[in-house]
């Protein structure tokens, strides 16, 4: 699976925020989106929904489009009535998503 992270919207952000910030911006969404993972594998369909709305903002200021598209679906579907099934193998595409971009955007990080 290619992931491409949108490094133009990321240098945007790092020039609003600067590096430094950045840097620990992005080490809080690492670990807030490992346990929003976590709690959408028990969470109620209203919780998993409130999860990847709020990843989806997040992920957009690093760049993660896809994850943040897949994070947007993941809300609507659930509004729409989706079943649990259905959410569960979205948020398992989630994942992918996220940890394939996650290296980029670290590799960019220790670049910087």
């Amino acid at each position: 699976m290619t992931t491409t992270v949108n490094k133009q919207t990321l240098e945007q952000y790092r020039q609003i925020f600067g590096t430094e910030k950045m840097k620990v911006l992005w080490n809080e969404f690492q670990n807030t989106t490992e346990e929003k993972f976590e709690k959408a594998t028990n969470g109620t369909l209203d919780e998993i929904r409130l999860s990847f709305h709020s990843l989806r903002s997040a992920a957009l200021v690093f760049g993660l489009e896809k994850f943040a598209e897949n994070c947007e679906q993941i809300e609507h579907n659930i509004i729409n009535g989706a079943k649990l099934s259905d959410i569960k193998k979205a948020i398992d595409k989630s994942k992918d998503f996220y940890y394939n971009a996650r290296g980029k955007v670290i590799k960019i990080f220790e670049d910087l």
